[in-house]
């Protein structure tokens, strides 16, 4: 942890960056409703690109080509040379080496293929022959997939903390147009995977530096309910798209792709839309360029730039020179330490809400139907509604707990109405229901907790690694699910549960979440625009608590030796007080203290 989360940070890093509110910086309006337009964008195409493979990769019934010349019909060819298997089906990968000597029965691998001509436009096993002895290139091009968005993952958010969220937004927007392109069109499976691990990386990338965006330039006000509704917005709009295209059975692989890649085509817009955060440049100590930006999206939402100016000139002053000042020190080792806790916890967190939505989308895939498609959809949309509210009132600490207990609570539901011979399958449909609109609430509440929990610095790097380990889930999760095929998948879902309900217990004990709105001493005087409020308004007793801060730091850095003192005492004019000679911050701090009291 201390390579992801440095000491070195500091709490200039870890706090000077949150120390201000976008309302009072530049407004709220026009600016914003952008970036929350291409966080939704980035959402809604991540999970497109991620729908894309099992909707164009159905298994297709073939049989062995007959030879080229012979003149007979399907049927008559399956019945004269294709043999049948132990369960009564005619062979897909063998057939009789002679088939015109009825007392050879020896068999024959195939060399060609013929596929249902009703479903083989519709997948890529008949455009690339993916089945027998090539069956094994699908899982691998899903394998590829998925390490594209793990190597990507685990370098985006790095990158994104160390040169901006602008550049790693339209480096992986530019990155993934260009691959969606040549997916769409590719004529080769090698062509097809390559581009599929670009895309995926590229995907995961915009998704990362765009909902990271998101909350550094969103108010304090409107910092849950923004990447809550962006995520929510995202995954049901793909949804509603990929339920659209699986209906189209007549359609090629081409032409659904096509349609579930859509919405890439405005991935241009990012070019508008996107600008650098604001706070990471303030934390990088950039104030020139963080002021413009400011004074920019103060333009764009109607707002006085003058606050913004005034905002910047007080951060610079107060941090720009190169010693940190005192107060600032007292709780840094602090500070980083439970950032650090915070990210484990987001590791945790992210694993276990993954796992579980992979697994449960796995027992979907076995059983769902188009009416049930519909009213998995539905139920998704509602409870995300009905959860919103609780998203600008509750903590993102208690709003993660209550959502994974709600999962927990469904998993062991759905482990007896597995488990129970009894039970109808209507009411073990309900229970998977329930538990994959638990499973779509309880990713809104984590991917909120883990954008909004950690400071400007390192957002974006423990973002991206928690994402990697999400995705890691998602990969244990495939071979797990294999327990459906031997009747025991009431296991996997008990397993779910205990895993879920130790992240509850994981995510309840962490440190609770403090107040964003952390703020620099009124050393400068507070600025209030004409009828926008305070600039960086805080409480008396979070004020308090700061001088209280200063007072003991300088006490500890006070000179121990009394004779110094005295020569020193002796050495000042006449007219010197005693607190004429404190400093200027204990000064200060002694000063406020009596005005707060």
């Amino acid at each position: 942890m201390k390579y992801i989360v440095p000491a070195s940070l500091g709490p200039v890093g870890l706090e000077a960056s949150e120390s201000f509110d976008c309302a009072d910086a530049f407004g709220y309006g026009n600016f914003q409703r952008g970036v929350l337009f291409f966080a939704v964008l980035s959402m809604w195409v991540l999970h497109c690109h991620t729908l894309i493979f099992p909707l164009i990769s159905a298994d297709v019934d073939h049989w062995c080509r007959p030879p080229a010349g012979l003149n007979i019909s399907t049927d008559e060819w399956k019945l004269w040379a294709v043999p049948l298997d132990d369960l009564g089906q005619h062979s897909r990968c063998t057939l009789f080496a002679n088939p015109s000597d009825p007392n050879d029965t020896g068999l024959v691998r195939c060399q060609a293929w013929d596929y249902d001509p009703e479903f083989a436009p519709t997948s890529i096993v008949s455009s690339w022959d993916l089945v027998c002895a090539r069956a094994w290139l699908i899982p691998l091009a899903n394998a590829l997939s998925m390490a594209g968005a793990l190597v990507a993952l685990t370098v985006c958010g790095i990158v994104a903390d160390r040169i901006g969220r602008k550049l790693v937004a339209l480096g992986a927007a530019s990155t993934l147009l260009i691959a969606t392109f040549g997916s769409s069109f590719a004529t080769s499976y090698l062509v097809y995977v390559s581009t599929k691990f670009v895309i995926s990386g590229s995907c995961t990338t915009l998704f990362i530096a765009s909902a990271v965006l998101l909350v550094e330039v969103s108010t304090h006000r409107h910092r849950g309910i923004h990447v809550a509704f962006s995520i929510a917005a995202g995954l049901t709009l793909s949804d509603a798209m990929f339920a659209v295209a699986s209906e189209l059975h007549h359609a090629g692989w081409m032409t659904r792709q096509l349609l579930l890649v859509s919405p890439t085509a405005l991935i241009p817009l990012g070019f508008l839309l996107i600008t650098e955060s604001p706070r990471w440049l303030i934390a990088r100590r950039k104030f020139a360029m963080a002021g413009a930006i400011m004074q920019a999206a103060a333009r764009a939402n109607g707002f006085r730039s003058d606050g913004s100016a005034k905002l910047v000139a007080r951060l610079e002053g107060r941090l720009g020179s190169a010693p940190t000042p005192s107060f600032l020190q007292v709780r840094d080792v602090d500070s980083v330490d439970v950032v650090r806790r915070r990210a484990l916890t987001s590791f945790c967190a992210m694993f276990s809400a993954l796992f579980t939505h992979y697994v449960i989308l796995l027992a979907w895939a076995a059983r769902k139907t188009a009416l049930m498609k519909g009213v998995t959809l539905a139920a998704n949309a509602i409870a995300c509604a009905a959860l919103l509210p609780a998203f600008n009132t509750w903590n993102g600490k208690k709003m993660l707990t209550v959502t994974f207990l709600l999962m927990g609570t469904s998993c062991i539901f759905l482990s007896v109405a597995t488990g129970s011979l009894e039970l109808s399958t209507g009411v073990h449909s309900i229970a998977l229901a329930v538990a994959e609109a638990a499973c779509f609430v309880n990713l809104d509440a984590n991917f909120t907790f883990l954008f909004l929990t950690h400071p400007a610095p390192v957002r974006a790097t423990i973002s991206g690694l928690a994402f990697a380990l999400g995705r890691c889930g998602g990969v244990i999760a495939a071979p797990l699910s294999l327990l459906r095929t031997v009747g025991r998948e009431d296991l996997l879902f008990a397993l779910l549960a205990a895993a879920t309900f130790g992240a509850a217990w994981r995510v309840s004990h962490i440190p609770d979440i403090s107040n964003p709105d952390v703020t620099l001493p009124p050393s400068a005087g507070s600025v209030t625009p004409s009828g926008h409020g305070s600039v960086a308004a805080t409480s008396t007793d979070s004020r308090r608590e700061l001088l209280e801060g200063m007072v003991k730091t300088l006490d500890r850095r006070e000179p121990s030796a009394p004779k110094i003192k005295r020569k020193r005492a002796s050495r000042k004019s006449p007219g010197t007080t005693r607190s004429d000679s404190m400093g200027p911050f204990r000064k200060y701090a002694l000063d406020a203290g009596k005005q707060i009291g």
